[in-house]
């Protein structure tokens, strides 16, 4: 009997910091020992992370929307001046990602924190413990709709994955969230670092 293929699956963390990259290395690991296969796609310091981290893994170039961290102000005024900006990027991203799902027969879609990815006709995950955005000073006013319209965006993805524990113990009112978005799962934290029990005066874990 022919062994079935493996599963082609596409990862894609945000290029905004080194985060949401360095918080997929345990999911790609756990990818790889399933027996399925993963392409990355990345951009800037994610992309260079990647592919030191993942020599020999597919990894392809998937051009993003860095925004410039002010040095006066809000990063939320920021980013709403930049809409039309982000909107033309992710319209670029996602003919990108319909050209790798042709030519890598891509059977799912990891995305972390990247909002364009979902409705690309195969299953789509989504990545984060940004589900309830705080904000302060006059944008609390606003708060409410900010977060019904990331929520909606967000269930557009066939499911969403938490990397917290159920009780919010690491990123607190960031993932506390109403019953809107479905299939929501909480996957403990992720971390690409692991702890090893060494002989020391300290009884202290080393990670590595």
């Amino acid at each position: 009997m022919m062994p079935k293929p493996k599963k082609n699956i596409l990862i894609c963390p945000l290029d905004w910091g080194l985060g949401h990259a360095t918080r997929m290395v345990p999911v790609i690991k756990e990818i790889k020992e399933q027996g399925a296969n993963v392409i990355l796609a990345a951009d800037n310091g994610p992309l260079d992370f990647l592919l030191r981290y993942f020599p020999n893994e597919k990894i392809l170039k998937l051009r993003g929307f860095s925004p410039n961290y002010p040095l006066k102000g809000s990063m939320s005024w920021k980013i709403v001046r930049s809409i039309p900006q982000i909107i033309h990027k992710s319209r670029i991203a996602r003919k990108s990602i319909r050209k790798i799902i042709r030519e890598y027969k891509i059977d799912a879609i990891i995305s972390d924190n990247r909002y364009e990815l979902s409705g690309m006709g195969v299953p789509t995950v989504f990545v984060t413990h940004q589900l309830n955005i705080q904000t302060s000073g006059l944008q609390k006013l606003i708060k409410p709709l900010i977060n019904v319209i990331i929520n909606n965006m967000i269930d557009a993805f066939d499911e969403v994955w938490v990397p917290d524990s159920s009780d919010h113990r690491l990123s607190g009112n960031l993932s506390k969230t109403n019953k809107f978005i479905t299939k929501l799962h909480f996957i403990d934290i992720l971390s690409r670092f692991s702890s090893v029990n060494v002989k020391s005066k300290t009884d202290l874990p080393i990670l590595v």
